[in-house]
């Protein structure tokens, strides 16, 4: 049996080590975060010589995701062949194809953001190295090839929609191989946008949103207010404003002989190729698991509204 006087060495020495133990903890954690700050600015800086967005600079939900989706999602395809899909599928099919196209991206978008929820290195590099580091680099690789490609595609479907627009607005702009010579012009100036950087891309985009927004609602304020009747007598038929029987008169389908429900589909399901854009962004969102899945949903639901 221990001793008494043994007893109160022993806790006397405890009480003794006891503050340096403090202090040896608190040099300990202040040592640790004056590591984390270190790493924190090596990081900000080195961010800032590779071109990329530090912490401050990055984008959240809205500005980083909701809006490009839109954008991407609001291409040529709705103002320039969507009166064509309405016409040949009828209000009724045309309303399933719209329905259609919008589960299948809300599957994907649910897909999307279970894979970045994972966080990590999973959701730092767009869908490439979503898909790659989820479910390996064979598959990755493969949907990333394809992906590119239809990005690129894209790109060029939109510098023709948008030199259809011009010709349209400007007839004096459409001369021998115009499609060709405007359409490499859009291009050259997208590619010159992009080269500019993220910033770049994101301040246009915003401007651009706005523009869309105009647009959809001249074209609302331009349904509400058409007159139902005008002078012209060769334009009496076509412009009726809201009425019940031009509604029904659309309601079944038109098909002519070289049209259906599948070509119909296959023209109107790439204005929801845009949903990924806003993985495309994820190295300059601030919380990209989050905001990717919060401004995805939000833009496809707001988009199948309109």
């Amino acid at each position: 049996m221990a001793s008494p006087s043994h007893v109160r060495s022993v806790e006397s020495g405890s009480l003794g080590d006891e503050p340096q133990r403090l202090h040896s903890d608190s040099l300990q954690r202040l040592n640790s975060n004056f590591h984390v700050n270190s790493v924190l600015d090596q990081e900000s800086a080195q961010a800032q010589v590779e071109g990329k967005p530090s912490h401050a600079k990055k984008k959240g939900a809205l500005a980083g995701v909701f809006v490009p989706t839109c954008e991407n999602m609001w291409g040529v395809l709705i103002f320039l062949r969507f009166y064509f899909i309405v016409g040949q599928a009828g209000i009724f099919q045309t309303l399933c194809i719209v329905t259609l196209s919008f589960v299948v991206a809300l599957c994907t978008t649910a897909s999307m953001s279970s894979i970045a929820s994972s966080g990590g290195l999973v959701s730092s590099g767009g869908p490439y190295h979503m898909i790659s580091r989820a479910m390996g680099p064979v598959l990755g690789a493969s949907v990333g090839i394809m992906y590119w490609l239809a990005i690129t595609m894209l790109a060029v479907l939109e510098c023709l929609g948008a030199v259809e627009s011009l010709v349209m607005a400007v007839p004096a702009m459409e001369f021998p191989m115009h499609m060709q010579a405007l359409g490499s012009a859009f291009m050259a100036g997208l590619a010159l946008t992009v080269w500019g950087g993220i910033n770049i891309v994101t301040k246009l985009g915003m401007f651009f949103a706005l523009v869309v927004l105009y647009t959809l609602f001249s074209f609302y304020f331009g349904l509400i207010t058409a007159p139902h009747h005008v002078g012209d007598p060769l334009q009496e038929k076509w412009i009726t404003g809201l009425s019940t029987e031009t509604f029904w008169g659309n309601w079944a389908s038109h098909y002519d002989s070289e049209n259906n429900f599948g070509t119909a589909l296959a023209l109107f399901y790439p204005c929801f190729t845009g949903i990924l854009s806003g993985a495309n962004r994820a190295d300059v969102l601030k919380d990209p698991p989050k905001h990717i899945k919060q401004g995805t949903f939000a833009a496809i639901c707001f988009s199948f509204v309109m």
